[in-house]
């Protein structure tokens, strides 16, 4: 019987059926067909199933290359990872409706989704990443503007206020370290950064807690960024340009010389307050040197000591170290001001010259507020002006004392007030006004008169208002004073139209002689002075310009009327001196009116023993010494007495006060009973001194 062909494969698809009888066969091969029919089905199926098979394997393929470039798309640019997540979404639906069976849609559906979370997470945590560094960006970007809102309020003296914010400085990096924004060894490291800032601000506080800035700029009030916006908050524009100029602009001499000259300016407090820590503790050290320097001021320390420490910082071999520089640097900056003129600046930082300052204020503010009964608008004008003069000349007069207690160098010593002496020396320019410097005299007491005079830096200029201000008191007429001063300022006079000769006796050395002869007793007691040749040359000075100006005035060109100029002139100044001598001491008693000759004497003999005294500490032989150099007393024109020798040399000086009488008295009394035994006793021992008898006798 014939077969079936079969289909290839380990089993036929149809086996062969054996036939019994034709009915049989016609069951048989319903059965037959009926198996054809079925086996046919499962046959397509399996084709479709390979198909299948083939498309979910490609499938897969492209869902992890979706899955791979995606990684990489977020790696690269994780900012827009949420964009590159819902692209790839996409993809994968795509992907997921390709024609499969069942089974294998399942499969794929099971694929895709996994996909899609491993990509969704992937995205998440980019986003999750870039967040905290824009987080941690903003952090530390904010924590330079919490460091300068921390320098702000330090810089203004608000100390309190800067560990408060301190404190919320603390709040916020734990915040941080909560949320991931920094890590524990971050966070660590500012724990320490906001202890070291405390520290800095107690050291601050110690070195420029006393300082009086106003708070100005709105900025100053600013709270600390919090962690969680920090990316929202900018630094203030004010605090962006001081932190930038400071942070670039400023040199390290700039920030040395505020330093050690004691400014309290925020923006330089400030600066310090943001240097690393060694350059903040080097500073603060250079600080520490200077501010030694203001403690012995502010202790009102002999000047003496603080010259000598000066000298030997400038004298030093070895190199100085940062704390010597900052005492140097303080220094020089006070010797600076004191030779510049700034003596009332220097003394006001002492102790006693600030309470000085400080009492004046509130006197000057008492007399200004002050109730005056019975007394009309005018007088009570008036009554104020005489108040505050004399209240501004016990000011000038106690820091003149001020600065002689603390042994300050004379030549420093300059009371009067800068703008006052503009006005008085403005007097002696080209067509200055006399009357500026004759009322600035007439509004100061003698010893104030005299202080000024002192200041005038031109020796003319000093000699004419120390002139005036002892005339004024004393009948020196006002045209004299106004023309003398003329006479001293640039083209005054034309010389050229002048006839001056030897011939004429008009040349100087004529007009020279012949003052010197006029003004008298006037030279011999300038010739008792330290410095008497030089206030003679000087006093010859302004004699022959004031003759000249004269002669010019009055249109006498071949000087005819010489000698009634000269005369004029002399006596004029001689109405400044009345004086007062004996073999051991010489003074003007206008000058020292308040003081009688016994007052005098007394003080002289006391001074020259305090003199002998120092020369026996000196191991000199006072007999031997004394027989070769003739000790003199004489008073100088800012009140100081002294004791010298011809050659010029001091040996004893003190302030001429009552209170110095008073000691004199006490030391000399036994010596001493009345003016005439002491004049007689004084000669005596001068006589007995230099072996010269023809010395016995009063020099009156």
């Amino acid at each position: 019987m014939p077969e079936f062909a079969q289909l290839g494969g380990q089993h036929p698809v149809l086996a062969t059926i054996p036939v019994v009888n034709k009915a049989e066969g016609t069951e048989v091969m319903s059965k037959l067909f009926g198996k054809i029919s079925e086996i046919a089905v499962k046959e397509a199926i399996n084709i479709n199933n390979d198909q299948s098979n083939q498309t979910l394997i490609s499938a897969s393929t492209q869902t992890q290359n979706v899955i791979h470039d995606t990684k990489q798309q977020i790696l690269k640019d994780p900012a827009n990872a949420a964009s590159y997540a819902e692209n790839s979404e996409k993809l994968l639906q795509t992907i997921s409706n390709v024609p499969l069976n069942k089974q294998d849609r399942k499969k794929l559906e099971y694929y895709t989704s996994n996909a899609n979370n491993t990509i969704g997470d992937q995205a998440f945590k980019a986003e999750f990443d870039q967040e905290q560094k824009i987080h941690q960006a903003a952090y530390y970007e904010n924590m330079q503007a919490n460091v300068q809102l921390l320098a702000q309020h330090i810089s203004s003296g608000d100390f309190a206020h800067a560990e408060s914010l301190m404190e919320d400085w603390r709040e916020i990096n734990k915040k941080a370290l909560l949320t991931g924004i920094i890590t524990p060894s971050v966070y660590s490291n500012q724990e320490k950064l906001v202890q070291g800032y405390i520290e800095r601000a107690q050291i601050m506080h110690d070195a420029f807690g006393q300082t009086d800035v106003v708070q100005q700029n709105e900025h100053l009030n600013t709270p600390l960024v919090a962690a969680n916006n920090l990316q929202e908050r900018p630094l203030e524009p004010g605090t962006q340009h001081l932190f930038n100029y400071y942070r670039h602009l400023k040199t390290t001499d700039d920030l040395n010389n505020a330093i050690v000259s004691g400014s309290h300016n925020p923006d330089v407090i400030k600066h310090l307050f943001n240097l690393p820590e060694q350059q903040f503790f080097d500073k603060y050290t250079l600080w520490s040197g200077a501010n030694n320097i203001n403690a012995m001021m502010q202790s009102n320390h002999n000047f003496a000591e603080l010259d000598q420490l000066k000298k030997d910082l400038d004298n030093s071999i070895e190199p100085l170290d940062t704390y010597q520089k900052g005492q140097l640097g303080r220094l020089n900056l006070l010797f600076n001001k004191l030779s510049n003129g700034e003596y009332i600046d220097v003394l006001n930082q002492t102790g006693e010259g600030a309470r000085l300052t400080d009492s004046l204020n509130k006197q000057l503010a008492a007399i200004n507020n002050g109730i005056y009964f019975d007394l009309n608008p005018e007088t009570v004008e008036q009554k104020k002006s005489e108040l505050t003069n004399q209240a501004m000349n016990q000011y000038y007069s106690d820091m003149y004392s001020l600065g002689d207690t603390m042994h300050i160098p004379r030549q420093y010593i300059k009371p009067m007030p800068q703008q006052m002496m503009i006005k008085a020396s403005g007097a002696f320019e080209k067509n200055g006004n006399p009357s500026d410097l004759i009322s600035t005299l007439k509004g100061l007491n003698s010893e104030n008169q005299v202080h000024l005079a002192k200041q005038l830096s031109n020796p003319a200029q000093s000699e004419i208002a120390y002139t005036i201000g002892l005339g004024n008191n004393h009948d020196m007429k006002p045209e004299f004073a106004h023309s003398v001063i003329k006479a001293q300022q640039p083209n005054a006079f034309d010389s050229k139209t002048l006839n001056q000769s030897s011939k004429h006796n008009t040349d100087d050395s004529s007009l020279n002689s012949n003052i010197y002869n006029q003004l008298g007793k006037t030279i011999t007691f300038l010739q008792t002075q330290p410095d008497g040749a030089d206030r003679i040359n000087t006093l010859l000075e302004v004699g022959r310009n004031y003759a000249k100006y004269q002669a010019f005035q009055n249109q006498d060109f071949d000087f005819k009327n010489k000698k009634t100029y000269i005369k004029e002139f002399a006596q004029q100044i001689n109405t400044a001196y009345q004086i007062k001598s004996n073999a051991i001491f010489s003074y003007n008693q206008k000058q020292n009116s308040q003081f009688t000759k016994n007052d005098i004497s007394h003080s002289a003999q006391y001074l020259l023993n305090i003199a002998n005294d120092n020369l026996k500490k000196r191991g000199v032989d006072v007999d031997v010494f004394n027989v070769k150099s003739s000790l003199q007393f004489t008073v100088l024109p800012e009140n100081i007495a002294i004791v010298y020798d011809q050659f010029g040399n001091t040996y004893a000086s003190h302030h001429l006060n009552s209170d110095f009488v008073h000691a004199a008295y006490e030391h000399t009394k036994d010596f001493y009973d009345d003016e005439n035994k002491q004049d007689e006793a004084v000669s005596k021992l001068v006589a007995a001194k230099m072996g010269n008898t023809e010395l016995y006798k009063p020099l009156l």
